[in-house]
């Protein structure tokens, strides 16, 4: 604000973060936040502007909020200033030795090096979720 020498005190002072409400609407996880656009097609609201755009994107998240409203929904206090403090994620290490144990385990007899090493492959192309639909 204060680079393009704005008033603060003329922002509104609470705000209404729709995504995790969109979600909850759909019954999708909290973490799966939808796109205003696919959002819009969701809820059947006619398409008439372009998206990427303040106006018709506020006009968009208008009618969605009419749509999916309950009395749940409340606003936030608004602090321009905040900046969110992030915790650091460890990087974890995968245990490739209990993950072929448990294979054993569950089919009762050694697996081969070939067996390891497609596990392993199976594991991490899981791991980076690349066969999502």
């Amino acid at each position: 604000m204060e680079y393009h020498n704005l008033d603060s005190k003329h922002l509104p002072k609470k705000y209404i973060n729709l995504q995790p409400y969109v979600s909850k609407y759909f019954h999708l996880p909290a973490k799966n936040l939808m796109r205003l656009e696919n959002a819009v097609r969701a809820l059947h609201i006619p398409v008439i502007y372009n998206f990427h755009d303040a106006y018709s994107d506020a006009h968009y998240t208008a009618e969605i909020l009419k749509r999916i409203y309950n009395p749940s929904i409340e606003p936030c206090l608004y602090d321009p200033s905040h900046i969110p403090i992030k915790t650091k994620q460890y990087r974890r290490e995968i245990d490739y030795d209990k993950l072929i144990k448990q294979f054993e385990k569950i089919y009762n007899r050694k697996m081969t090096k070939e067996e390891q090493e497609m596990i392993k492959l199976a594991y991490h192309m899981g791991k980076t979720r690349q066969f999502l639909k």
